[in-house]
């Protein structure tokens, strides 16, 4: 019985992890012509586009997500998008990571399929809804069942007992 009670804080976190994880953005398909600056997007490439952002000079190919990019539109032509993608680095072990912007020219035939990232409000509610609630139930679960203190306290006694050793020789 003791087992399960320890576990429930843990299976709660859990379910707000996971539920958490669902996140709240979701993808909604469009054509790359209505693609415009700021957009948000995550696009699959054709394999041609694929095969040169790999072997290309400017290390694009650690830009890829086997066949997709995502990123936020940077600017458009009439052939053509330029998207902005943010890559991580760390500096030097001493020193927090860096986020850079690396721009990645498509040709739009390129592009297989190009979704927008946008807020899902609906699941946004329910998610913070959920998270709250559990966060609610687990900190009553913890006042109630360790908040508390159990025993008494001990009073405070004298200083600390210090022995030394005493050696007598005896002939």
């Amino acid at each position: 019985m003791l087992a399960s009670h320890s576990a429930t804080p843990s299976v709660l976190a859990l379910v707000a992890t996971a539920i958490a994880a669902a996140g709240c953005y979701s993808y909604k398909p469009v054509t790359t012509a209505t693609l415009a600056p700021e957009m948000t997007v995550r696009m699959q490439l054709t394999a041609a586009a694929v095969d040169r952002l790999r072997n290309g000079a400017n290390n694009e190919q650690r830009l890829l997500d086997d066949f997709t990019v995502s990123g936020i539109v940077a600017s458009t032509t009439a052939d053509s998008v330029v998207v902005s993608v943010p890559t991580t680095t760390v500096p030097d072990a001493g020193a927090r990571s860096v986020t850079f912007r690396q721009p990645v020219s498509l040709a739009r035939s390129e592009v297989q399929r190009a979704e927008l990232r946008t807020l899902d409000k609906k699941r946004t509610t329910w998610t913070s809804v959920i998270v709250s609630t559990l966060s609610l139930a687990a900190a009553a679960y913890a006042i109630k069942r360790g908040g508390e203190s159990s025993g008494t306290t001990p009073s405070p006694g004298g200083p600390n007992e210090v022995r030394i050793p005493f050696m007598i020789r005896v002939r």
